[in-house]
């Protein structure tokens, strides 16, 4: 039977050979991979259709029938060199594939880091698959009770499928470094593999596991569990990590609880205020810094207290989510006379504001507790400061027009809306500039940049560099105003932001995630083998990412930060009398929502002019303008079409709440703003003689700007006009 046995495709692999262990990828099914898999789908219905499906199903028969007398007569080592794996646990044969030969006998009893693939034996049925199952069982408790664990893991993670009791079992006896292999590459909760990798001593993997994954919070409160001090060191790295990402706020509160490290959060604090020039009057993460820096000592009490009576005594609407931070904030620092001098500046803030903005009055207790102001609490008691609400924003639609001659001098490749009312401005060859409010430099360097990506706290940002087939990379700290070359790299498709740390982007035939703070170019993370495309679109959010491959359609969807695939969608696109404009790429959001421009000739003697409001209608009254639909489709289903009446002319952007769609003509571009649910008109911008304009749209904010000099940041949610530039 050995002799002419095949490959037991899955009787997990049984051949012992171990995988070599390392970040687990996700690997899309190739060319070849497919062609393998049809080959092997039309052989085996070949074998079943045939008689050789009868004598394959009696040699296995055999063959499971002599395992089970091993284990009965007591041969424990022999029959696990030839027992065969029975799955997951998802199916009682395991698998669905099936097997056209005999498991060859294993050399070695070593558990290997990833799981083979299974097959389903023609000789097998329910009931003997039980009987192996409960034999299996048997054996691993008579191993456990000899005090051979590596063999009784073996029994779990190998013919069981139990690779979570196994991790568990060799935990207990000190195997760590195995338990730490096989959590990593069989997918088991990534915070218990961090764990162990850091149990086990292998500090640095653990790390770059927990970056990866985003799994720091879940081994820091698991290991403080078991060894408070290791679970210590590990919170440092984590803060570490976050601090170099940028992220300085959730550096500091990383760090709070260890009393020891408080110089480190100081420094942090320190930056993250720089970032915005000490001037957090807006900024709600630079409010929250404010009040841990009170909350450390009395270090910098001088500074800190004029800032935060600048802040309470901004009373525009745009101050209001950074009081709100420094508030929630400040309740839950120690007592020191900093913090109760703040806390009763705080608590007067709060009651003056109420018949505007409304009063949370479980924080005003606590203020009130940490001020010891007496006379303000008998003054405040008995106010119903909770019942009064502030006003809500309008819902009229901004209508805005930029005039021809209403323009700067420097061309501006892309702009990102920063922290404290600043942009951050891609200037080309000539660099890039970080300007406030005004439009005063305040920052500038003579980095290449065309394209901007963005860290979700504003601290970082990555710079692209069109340099033919590659781009020229480079990085920017905010905070410490500095601003490095990074490396060349091929870039077909990314995302517009990234966490401080990976960032997520296409690259010939793989997705990456790409360490965002090493010194080269090292992927964290990768997909490889993806199917050739025409185009590749990319988008994220803190919690998703998904991208789009046009020619094959397909939309992936992945959930963050485990980086776990939640599916591959099909796309229905047009029937062959449609066609896709030239105007750009199709619209993607990170939850997989897809914005298709889809446009045909009109019929001889149509009208293509748009009635009702101006908004809906072309820039021009040319007769070429060619009518056509905005598809809306998620999951693989078209959601809505919506009429375009210039589609040829139109690209599509979209955000979790919007769609833009910009109209482009020979005297400049229209970008109408409508809320996805409604479809009701927020913003009609006009822009003259802005041709083709670029357009960011992200979260609640859109950012608009041309190759003439012009920027504009409008706030969707409030329906303001907060930058107006022109450089």
């Amino acid at each position: 039977e050995d002799a002419d046995a095949s490959a037991l495709a899955g009787a997990g692999g049984a051949d012992g050979s171990a995988d070599g262990v390392g970040a687990p990828t996700d690997a899309a099914p190739g060319g070849l991979d497919r062609l393998r898999a049809l080959a092997r789908r039309a052989v085996e219905h070949a074998v079943m259709t045939s008689q050789l499906a009868e004598r394959i199903g009696r040699r296995q028969a055999f063959y499971l029938a002599r395992v089970l007398a091993l284990f009965d007569h007591g041969e424990l080592d022999e029959a696990l060199r030839r027992a065969v794996p029975l799955g997951s646990g998802d199916d009682a044969a395991g698998v669905d594939r099936l097997a056209l030969g005999l498991p060859p006998r294993r050399e070695t009893l070593d558990i290997r880091a990833r799981r083979g693939g299974g097959a389903r034996l023609l000789g097998g049925h329910l009931g003997l698959y039980l009987a192996l199952e409960m034999r299996y069982r048997r054996a691993y408790e008579q191993l456990v009770a000899q005090g051979k664990i590596d063999e009784a893991a073996f029994v779990l993670a190998e013919l069981l499928g139990a690779s979570e009791e196994a991790v568990a079992l060799l935990e207990r006896h000190g195997r760590l470094r195995l338990a730490a292999e096989i959590a990593e590459a069989r997918r088991l909760p990534a915070g218990l593999a961090v764990r162990l990798w850091f149990q086990a001593g292998e500090v640095d993997r653990a790390v770059r596991l927990a970056r990866r994954a985003g799994a720091f919070a879940d081994a820091v409160l698991a290991l403080a569990r078991i060894d408070p001090a290791r679970a210590d060191v590990l919170r440092l790295r984590w803060a570490e990590h976050l601090a170099r990402s940028g992220d300085y706020l959730a550096a500091v509160r990383t760090v709070e609880p260890l009393r020891a490290y408080h110089p480190r959060a100081r420094r942090w604090i320190q930056l993250g205020l720089e970032m915005v020039d000490n001037a957090p009057s807006v900024d709600p993460t630079a409010a929250a810094l404010l009040a841990y820096r009170a909350g450390l000592d009395g270090e910098h009490y001088a500074d800190t207290l004029a800032l935060v009576r600048h802040l309470l005594r901004d009373r525009t609407a745009a101050s209001r989510a950074a009081r709100r931070a420094f508030v929630a904030t400040l309740v839950e620092q120690p007592m020191n006379p900093a913090t109760e001098t703040l806390a009763r500046l705080a608590a007067r803030s709060l009651v003056r504001a109420a018949p505007r903005e409304g009063c949370d009055n479980q924080q005003l207790r606590r203020l009130l507790g940490m001020s010891g102001d007496r006379a303000l609490r008998s003054d405040v008691r008995g106010l119903d400061l909770a019942a009064r609400r502030p006003p809500q924003h309008s819902d009229e639609p901004g209508r805005i027009t930029i005039s021809a001659g209403d323009a700067g001098t420097l061309p501006i490749h892309d702009a990102v809306a920063l922290p404290e009312g600043r942009v951050l401005l891609a200037l080309g060859e000539i660099g890039v500039r970080v300007v406030n409010r005004r439009g005063r430099t305040v920052m500038e360097a003579a980095q290449p940049a065309h394209r901007l990506v963005i860290a979700d706290h504003g601290g970082h940002a990555i710079t692209l560099a069109a340099r033919g087939d590659a781009a020229s990379l480079g990085r920017i700290d905010l905070a410490q105003r500095r601003v490095r070359d990074w490396c060349d790299a091929r870039v077909d498709a990314f995302a517009a932001s990234y966490d401080g740390s990976m960032w997520f982007l296409s690259a010939d035939d793989a997705l990456l995630g790409i360490d965002a703070q090493a010194d080269g170019w090292r992927a964290l993370w990768r997909v490889g083998d993806l199917p050739p495309a025409a185009r590749r679109v990319i988008a994220r959010s803190e919690t998703r990412l998904a991208m789009l491959t046009v020619h094959p359609w397909a939309c992936w969807r992945y959930e963050l930060p485990s980086l776990i695939l939640r599916g591959r969608d099909p796309v229905a696109v047009a029937d062959d009398t449609l066609r896709f404009g030239w105007t750009g790429p199709p619209a993607l959001t990170a939850g997989g929502l897809i914005g298709l421009v889809e446009c045909h000739d009109p019929p001889m003697g149509a009208s293509t002019a748009a009635d009702g409001d101006p908004a809906d209608a072309p820039i021009n009254d040319a007769d070429t303008a060619i009518p056509g639909r905005v598809a809306l489709v998620q999951r693989g289903q078209r959601q809505d079409a919506l009429p375009l009446a210039d589609a040829d002319r139109t690209r599509v952007h979209l955000a979790p709440r919007w769609l833009a769609l910009v109209t482009e003509a020979d005297d400049g571009a229209v970008i109408d703003v409508r809320d996805l649910e409604t479809r009701a008109l927020r913003l009609h911008l006009r822009v003259q003689r802005s041709p083709r304009p670029r357009v960011r749209l992200a979260a609640d904010h859109l950012t608009v700007c041309d190759r003439r000099g012009r920027v504009l940041v409008y706030d969707l949610a409030r329906g303001a006009l907060v930058h107006d530039l022109r450089i």
